[in-house]
């Protein structure tokens, strides 16, 4: 039996300030993103293009993490991919993808914040009603 794994891990910094609010339902909600350079070889040169991957959080680790992640932060984060299907002001389909987050490793944390697969999965569902 094969088994499907949705794991995703990124090291960058902190675009902006984290921006934490709460849902609908009183949930924490901790959103921000996460600037990670890719580095490549074009024609033999050495080439650079950053890509700006969007997180979120919940819940008490929404919480605790509101203060800390500030714009520059190197991170290290951990979670998994979430699609998100919408339909847009035009009637057009689109797809999202969001980065729910599991584990946030600062650069130098005053705490590491982690939550168990039970929470996220709980909050991941609260999310998706949202869309």
């Amino acid at each position: 039996m094969a088994s499907d794994v949705n794991v995703f891990v990124i090291s960058g910094r902190i675009v902006k300030d984290a921006e934490y609010s709460v849902t609908r339902t009183g949930k924490e909600l901790l959103r921000f993103s996460v600037a990670v350079n890719n580095f490549y070889r074009q024609n033999g040169m050495g080439m650079t293009s950053v890509s700006f991957i969007p997180c979120s959080c919940f819940g008490k680790q929404a919480t605790a993490l509101s203060d800390m992640l500030k714009k520059g932060l190197q991170v290290t984060v951990m979670g998994k991919i979430v699609q998100s299907r919408y339909t847009d002001k035009s009637g057009n389909s689109k797809i999202a993808y969001n980065f729910n987050v599991v584990s946030v490793k600062c650069a130098f944390p005053p705490k590491d914040i982690e939550q168990t697969e039970e929470e996220v999965q709980e909050e991941v569902k609260e999310e998706e009603e949202l869309w």
